[in-house]
C-alpha cells in the first residue's frame, strides 16, 4: 500500500508538470535557439550533412527533429543560405515559411523535451527513494517540479535539458559503480556519458566529476 501511494503521488506530480509544460509549449513563441536546433537536426536526418550549427554536437538536435519526420516539412536545400551554411536565415525560413505551420512543428519538437523532463523527474524520484526513502523522494520530486529552471527550460527544444538528463544518468551510474563495483553500472555510466557528450560539449565536465567521485570513494575506503 505504501508503495502504491508513493507511485500515485509521484505520478500526480509528474502529470502536473507535464500538463503545465505542454500548455506552455503550445502558447509560447519560439526562442532564438529553437529554430536553429530544429532546422539543423532535420537537415542532419535528411542529408547526413552537418554544416549547420557545428558549435553543438548533433544528438539533441536530431532527437528534437525526429517527430518532424512524421510531418514531412519542406527543407530549403536549394536556398543560397544552405549552400553558404548560414544557419539563422535558413532556420527561420524553415520554421516560418513552410507548408507545415510553425506552431505545429514547435509543439512536436518541444514534446521531446517535455518527455525528457519527465524522464529526468522519474529518475530523480527513483534514485532518491532507493537511498533515502519515499518521503525524501517525493520532496525531491516536488522541488524538481516547482523549480524555476525546469519550468523555464523543460519544454524548449534546446540542448540544455538533454545534456542535463544524460549528465544526471551518467553521474548516478558512476556513483553506483564506485560504491558497489558492478560492471553494469560502469557500462551504463559509459553509455550515458557518450549521450551527454553527443548532446553538448560542456558535458566534458563529467570527466573531472568522475575523478573527484572516485577519489572521494577511495578516501572513504
Amino acid at each position: 500500500m505504501k508503495e502504491r501511494r508513493f507511485w500515485t503521488a509521484a505520478a500526480a506530480l509528474l502529470a502536473l508538470l507535464g500538463a503545465i509544460q505542454f500548455a506552455a509549449a503550445r502558447n509560447d513563441s519560439a526562442t532564438f535557439d529553437e529554430p536553429i536546433h530544429m532546422a539543423a537536426g532535420y537537415s542532419y536526418l535528411l542529408s547526413r550533412d552537418f554544416r549547420l550549427n557545428p558549435e553543438h554536437p548533433p544528438l539533441a538536435k536530431q532527437l528534437f527533429a525526429l517527430p518532424l519526420l512524421l510531418l514531412r516539412p519542406d527543407f530549403p536545400f536549394q536556398s543560397p543560405a544552405w549552400k553558404r551554411g548560414e544557419q539563422l536565415p535558413l532556420a527561420f525560413a524553415f520554421l516560418y515559411d513552410n507548408r507545415v505551420p510553425a506552431d505545429t512543428m514547435l509543439l512536436v519538437s518541444r514534446s521531446v523535451a517535455i518527455l525528457m523532463t519527465l524522464l529526468l523527474g522519474a529518475s530523480l524520484a527513483l534514485w532518491t527513494k532507493r537511498r533515502f526513502g519515499a518521503p525524501a523522494a517525493l520532496l525531491a520530486l516536488f522541488l524538481f517540479t516547482t523549480d524555476p529552471n525546469i519550468a523555464a527550460h523543460g519544454r524548449l527544444a534546446t540542448t540544455d535539458l538533454p545534456v542535463t538528463l544524460f549528465f544526471w544518468l551518467a553521474v548516478t551510474a558512476w556513483g553506483g559503480y564506485v560504491v558497489e563495483k558492478r560492471p553494469r553500472d560502469l557500462v551504463l555510466a559509459g553509455l550515458a556519458t557518450g549521450l551527454a557528450l553527443l548532446s553538448k560539449f560542456s558535458a566534458a565536465l563529467l570527466l573531472p566529476v568522475f575523478a573527484i567521485l572516485y577519489l572521494c570513494r577511495a578516501w572513504q575506503e
